[in-house]
């Protein structure tokens, strides 16, 4: 849960932990996140492919990536380690030394350099280029939308990128914001994470909302695709939103197939019509009409120039030459034409040649000497049948799991000669493979049926947890027992840690409103406390299950638990009860461990330990908490 703001303990002498400093975007791997404070970090301090690694800047789900000093030329660098667990693991170190390979191909001003790729201690490492700065994702989310000027020069930037990674075979396959850095004090672009952008890899499909509507139909991805996501980059630059949205990504990929985009200039007016028709372009369904990267850039630095202040020059790279048609064009289609009539005259002459012979060599005489030509030779249908039967035995022997096609090539030898012992024996293997074809049909069809049920299932469990998370969350402690009861451990979460969670969940069921209730009857709150806006004299007197009674000079009301955040709760608990019982620091514990305040369950938990004297409530900590 958020936690808007620190509240002082109820120790003056005791301080509370201090926010996590936000880490500095790197430009590799994966887009940077903030690592929170005590977070597990198992590489930090340690030497690894020639690097001391330090502070993690970014993390994906194959691969985390950190800043380090790579000591032999005392430089910062980003290091990004492969996490190589379980099934596929061959598959992913793979999948990460062919990313190194495609990313060290490239060498352009907009990408970020690849420096090594090194394999220590079990770990396979890339050695990044460290680009010091923030994601256009994080501009974004800052400024709601991007100055047009600035946003045109960062596309430009990024259309050249992809020229570049297109004129040597590769594709990005994720082009968004998150994967897009801008330098410190310059904003010079950097494209990041070619993670999806292997050359020659099978088609893998990016972020829905930047994802082409041929990805999106499953369609071979191209290097148009990564165009497409840049229209869409943009789009969100320019306006603060994205072309097409949805409420699921079923719907987005629908969306992103089917449904046009408004205009900019209808998002936001003040833009005006002026980039209405670059991103109709960039942004087309059809890819066949949508414009290469290079062709891209031009467009957008055209647009770019005729913003540019007047008496001002913008540098921009050299164009590529473009085919025009002209004069000599049109000397060379008459020529072609020329040469074309002149072959159709001479095949003409040479058919009213061969009539005016009397087709004599179609009627068998030769035309040199009149003698008769000789008749071919039948080829013996058993030669051919096992010719075929071989040809069929070599296919099934090289594709072991195809019946399908087994039995068509038994069959087509069966046909090859009829009567010989070969169509016999094809006949005999094709019964053999067209049994086998329906057998590896039922088994797709019911693993098919099993994998839905499953996938059903896990929704459904899903779906409940997510029940049990928004009944927390609205501190309705009662409403979530009631959920808790019938759960099991969520996917990744061990079952003891999970079983602490549901002895919390029961506690506070049991206990939550009451002690609240009674409390707040005993000794009342002041709203202001909690909600700034209240008016002076209104207190809180109750806790019921639609919210917090009021009272303002004898007229009741009530305050929804919805107008209450996790620190605000928190607060009116620990006034109502008392730091020096045992069991009251254990309730305090447990509510600030479901309300996110892990710091101020911890507090509580070392001060059971002072104010119990019959060590019962201690011995009860391990019941809702990890031995620490």
């Amino acid at each position: 849960m958020a936690d808007p703001a620190p509240i002082p303990p109820p120790n003056p002498g005791k301080k509370a932990p201090a926010p996590a400093p936000k880490p500095a975007a790197s430009g590799a791997g994966a887009a940077p996140a903030p690592v929170a404070a005590g977070s597990e970090n198992p590489f930090l301090g340690k030497k690894l492919a020639r690097c001391t690694v330090g502070q993690r800047i970014g993390r994906g789900v194959t691969s985390h990536v950190f800043k380090a000093r790579y000591e032999p030329l005392q430089k910062d660098i980003a290091l990004k380690i492969l996490t190589l667990k379980g099934a596929g693991a061959e598959e992913l170190r793979q999948r990460f030394v062919a990313e190194a390979k495609a990313i060290a191909k490239l060498d352009h001003e907009n990408i970020v350099k690849v420096l090594d790729v090194v394999e220590d201690q079990g770990h396979l490492c890339i050695l990044m280029e460290y680009v010091p700065g923030e994601t256009l994702q994080d501009r974004i989310d800052d400024l709601g939308s991007v100055q047009p000027r600035k946003a045109l020069d960062i596309a430009a930037q990024v259309a050249r990128a992809l020229s570049a990674a297109h004129e040597t075979g590769i594709v990005h396959r994720d082009i968004k914001p998150a994967n897009i850095m801008l330098a410190r004090g310059t904003d010079a672009v950097k494209v990041v994470d070619f993670g999806l952008a292997a050359k020659g890899a099978a088609n893998r499909v990016g972020t829905p909302l930047y994802m082409s509507p041929e990805a999106a139909q499953g369609k071979r991805i191209d290097e148009k695709s990564d165009v497409y996501a840049l229209g869409v980059s943009l789009y969100q630059m320019l306006t603060g939103k994205h072309p097409v949205t949805g409420t699921s990504v079923k719907e987005i990929l629908a969306a992103q197939v089917a449904a046009a985009p408004p205009p900019p200039s209808k998002v936001k007016p003040d833009l005006g019509k002026r980039y209405d028709d670059l991103l109709n372009r960039l942004l087309v369904k059809s890819k066949g009409y949508r414009p290469e990267a290079a062709e891209a850039a031009e467009m957008i630095e055209d647009l770019l120039d005729e913003d540019a202040p007047a008496g001002t020059q913008r540098r921009r790279p050299a164009r590529r030459p473009r085919k025009k048609s002209g004069p000599g064009a049109m000397v060379a289609v008459i020529g072609l034409v020329a040469i074309v009539g002149a072959v159709i005259a001479v095949m003409a002459m040479n058919k009213s040649r061969e009539t005016e012979s009397g087709g004599a060599t179609r009627a068998g005489t030769t035309a040199q000497g009149g003698g008769t030509a000789a008749a071919p030779v039948a080829e013996d249908p058993a030669v051919v049948a096992k010719r075929k039967y071989d040809e069929a035995e070599a296919y099934a022997a090289a594709n072991a799991a195809d019946h399908a096609g087994q039995a068509q090539r038994w069959s087509a030898a069966e046909k090859a000669g009829p009567g010989t012992e070969w169509a016999a024996k094809a006949a005999a293997k094709r019964a053999d493979a067209e049994k086998s074809a329906a057998k590896a049909k039922e088994d797709a069809d019911r693993q098919d049926r099993e994998k839905k049920e499953r996938e059903r299932l896990a929704a459904e469990v899903k779906q409940k947890h997510e029940d049990f998370a928004k009944l927390v969350a609205a501190f309705d402690f009662s409403g979530a027992a009631s959920k808790v009861k019938i759960l099991g451990a969520p996917e990744g979460t061990p079952p003891g840690q999970w079983g602490r969670r549901v002895s919390r969940v029961m506690l506070l069921g049991d206990t939550f409103l009451p002690k609240l209730n009674d409390g707040l009857k005993a000794t009342g709150f002041p709203r202001n406390r909690v909600d700034p806006a209240a008016p002076d004299g209104e207190r809180l007197v109750g806790a019921e299950k639609a919210g917090l009674v009021t009272d303002n000079g004898g007229k009741r009301g009530q305050m929804p638990w919805t107008a209450l955040q996790p620190k605000g709760v928190f607060r009116i608990a620990e006034r109502v009860t008392s730091a020096k019982r045992a069991e009251d620091c254990l309730f305090l514990a447990v509510l600030a461990m479901e309300l996110g305040l892990e710091g101020e369950s911890k507090m509580y938990r070392e001060s059971i330990a002072n104010v119990d004297t019959t060590g019962t409530t201690v011995d009860r900590v391990k019941e809702f908490f990890v031995p620490e």
